[in-house]
């Protein structure tokens, strides 16, 4: 498999990186920036006359920078870089993330234990079903 090239910035340097247990087109990516990125390969490339085409990826560093093709979800939480998080292989889509906070915040770190909304990761088709659903209530 061919990954693309995720530019965080020319500044940040990527602290971890790994694939979720629970989907295989699922990552995750974190830098120094504090942010932990979540991301789906599977929206980065495209079956073009029986090539695949990956989409350039580059995204600002940043709580609010705008969002890159592919990027799922963003947990912006941490006070400073996201040296470390692991995918919970028993409740998918939880995640625990840590971070180094001695330079911001004088000694120690956080470690943080959160978990994305499902309206995310769920197809569109089932999330607006059920939205309309719920509408009609």
């Amino acid at each position: 498999m061919v990954l693309p090239l995720f530019t965080i910035s020319k500044f940040q340097l990527l602290c971890m990186f790994q694939w979720s247990p629970n989907k295989s087109s699922i990552f995750g990516s974190s830098a120094e920036d504090g942010v932990l990125n979540i991301w789906d390969h599977n929206k980065l490339f495209f079956l073009i006359k029986g090539l695949f085409v990956c989409l350039q990826v580059g995204e600002r560093s940043g709580p609010t920078s705008k969002f890159a093709p592919g990027l799922l979800f963003r947990h912006c939480g941490h006070r400073d870089k996201v040296v470390d998080f692991h995918w919970n292989s028993h409740d998918p889509w939880t995640i625990v993330s840590v971070s180094d906070d001695g330079e911001s915040t004088g000694g120690g770190g956080t470690l943080q234990i959160w978990r994305m909304i499902d309206l995310i990761h769920r197809p569109q088709e089932e999330v607006i079903n059920e939205l309309e659903q719920l509408i009609t209530l």
